[in-house]
Parts: structure tokens; sequence; C-alpha cells
């Protein structure tokens, strides 16, 4: 067994904080970068990383009731029929998609349909 000091540790140059994963060394520096591009529709707050906003707007007191969270990635539409979408699987968006055929599942798209 290996212990955590063994671990190869990977440290942001420009606070000295510590990750195991590179992965989670470049999100954590991307902190350290003063543009900020993801806002809150809801108030004037403004964050550097995509989800810590999108966590925020769950719980924005501005957000007054409003239950669905707007696309923070622009010009993305929703592809997947119901069932893929509900089993967050990838979906050929065909009638009825492969997915669906091979389970013997009625495919929809009524969550598309507005």
């Amino acid at each position: 067994i290996m212990s955590a000091s063994s671990i190869d540790r990977h440290t942001c140059a420009t606070c000295g904080k510590q990750y195991q994963r590179s992965a989670h060394l470049r999100r954590h520096e991307s902190t350290h970068i003063e543009v900020a591009r993801h806002n809150c529709v809801y108030c004037e707050k403004v964050f550097t990383r995509r989800d810590v906003c999108r966590k925020h707007m769950m719980h924005c007191p501005n957000k007054q009731d409003q239950e669905t969270l707007p696309s923070l990635k622009r010009g993305q539409k929703p592809r997947a029929c119901d069932a893929c979408f509900h089993s967050k699987q990838s979906c050929d968006t065909s009638d009825p998609c492969e997915r669906c055929a091979s389970r013997r599942l009625t495919c929809t798209y009524r969550r598309l349909e507005g």
C-alpha cells in the first residue's frame, strides 16, 4: 500500500496547493486567472469556473423559483431522446434511436418538443 506522501503530487506554482491529479491542478490553476468568464443569470456574480457558476445558480437567492437552469454552453442544443437523456447515455437521434430499438423501448423526444 502506498502512503499519501509517496504518491506523486502536482503543485500549483502560484500558491503551492497540491493535488494528486494533474487535471485537478489545471482546474485549480484557472482560479488564479483574473478573467472571469461565467456569469450568474440571476445576479451579478461572476465565476472563473463553469461548474462553480452552475452550482451557485442552483441556489442563488435571486432565482425566484425558476425550475430549470439555462445552458452555459452557448449554441448547444439538446439532442438525446427521453430514455437516453434520463439514463445519461449517448443517443444517435434516429427514430427510434438504436439504443431504444435494441431494448424495445418506446423512443420519444417529448422533452425537446418544447
